[in-house]
């Protein structure tokens, strides 16, 4: 069910990123290249400004099949001072949707390296950085909570996402859940 506000939709989704600021020392946005994410990053870049919270800092993990201009809009966002950057390229086994041979495709393995589709980010964090991840059954969510710990040492930290939930019931029920 939708409930409808008093405020309009940026004015509302700034008064609440303002309340995770105001609630949490420590904030981080996830954001993938896209539109959504890249529309709720640049929300939040306006409330840490206007708190003085600045770098505002951003995840992006990168699953090595982006397309090129993602990379070149990520690369774009990492060359801005107002924004701290964290670039992860790290292996994640993922459902393969691009041919019906391999049925998963394991971003970044090592030891395919003649295979990747790009070279990696001279600075981006690598396995070394957090090899827990192969523990996780679900390893792309193992690298948002490694990550994010790696970032923040364990203390308390909120996480922002910009996603459009209208596509899928899953992601509807993800954000109001």
């Amino acid at each position: 069910m939708k409930i409808y506000l008093k405020d309009n939709v940026y004015e509302a989704a700034k008064k609440r990123i303002a309340r995770i600021f105001d609630e949490f020392e420590n904030v981080i946005v996830s954001i993938s290249g896209g539109k959504d994410s890249t529309a709720v990053m640049e929300l939040a870049l306006e409330v840490a400004r206007e708190k003085s919270r600045l770098p505002l800092k951003a995840m992006f993990i990168d699953q090595e099949d982006e397309w090129s201009y993602t990379i070149d809009y990520i690369r774009h966002v990492k060359s801005r001072p107002e924004i701290q950057l964290y670039w992860f390229q790290v292996p994640v086994l993922e459902t393969s949707a691009a041919n019906h041979q391999d049925q998963y495709l394991n971003s970044w393995d090592p030891e395919q390296k003649d295979r990747w589709m790009r070279e990696k980010e001279p600075d981006a964090y690598w396995t070394d950085d957090i090899p827990a991840i192969h523990k996780y059954a679900d390893e792309f969510k193992g690298v948002l909570e490694e990550g994010r710990n790696l970032i923040f040492g364990g203390e308390r930290y909120a996480n922002i996402g910009g996603v459009l939930a209208e596509e899928s019931l899953v992601r509807f029920g993800a954000t109001t859940a």
